[in-house]
């Protein structure tokens, strides 16, 4: 066995070109050569490959790759951070009494639809229309409460009263988030 100490550049470039043609892993060119690791290998090649003296790696698609452990580990990553930090179910929140719509407010049926007003698709929004989601006539479907709203505000009162978790409820749940993650 050579020691990779013990080559100069020009026979590591030789050596390692040799056996990266015969189609042999860095791997195992590292410990046939002495190389301490696979990464000495590497950028032998990556040298050879900008001199033109290899030909470049071959695609994704030629070698049927779809990504690996990392691909999908950073992809679940994404889709737990997109996950609400805060998720409560506004079904089982305390209810609470609207005065200025004369409506009780009853989390069990927030999705449904306002009494004497009329669902609208989303086509429909406009810029004083609540766009709190709700269930229409025959199920669920993407339907939208559509009752009037201030400008600036995304829901109309009913349905802002749903929205509002009060401070206490909020910290108990992150609490009880945080000792689920520790």
């Amino acid at each position: 066995m050579t020691h990779w100490r013990n080559l100069s550049p020009a026979e590591k470039r030789s050596a390692v070109k040799s056996r990266v043609l015969a189609g042999a892993s860095y791997e195992v060119i590292a410990q046939e050569l002495g190389a301490p690791n696979r990464n000495c290998i590497a950028s032998v090649v990556t040298a050879l490959r900008g001199h033109g003296e290899l030909p470049p790696p071959p695609s994704k698609q030629q070698t049927g790759a779809t990504g690996g452990a990392v691909v999908r580990a950073k992809a679940k990553a994404r889709r737990d951070r997109a996950v609400a930090p805060l998720a409560v179910n506004i079904a089982n929140k305390p209810e609470c009494h609207v005065s200025d719509h004369g409506l009780t407010i009853d989390r069990s049926l927030a999705f449904d639809p306002l009494p004497g007003t009329e669902p609208i698709a989303l086509a429909e929004f406009g810029p004083r229309t609540c766009k709190w989601p709700v269930d229409g006539i025959e199920g669920p479907g993407a339907l939208f409460c559509g009752a009037e709203k201030e400008i600036d505000l995304s829901f109309c009162a009913y349905h802002r009263r749903l929205a509002y978790i009060p401070l206490p409820i909020r910290s108990k749940a992150a609490d009880a988030a945080a000792e689920r993650l520790s």
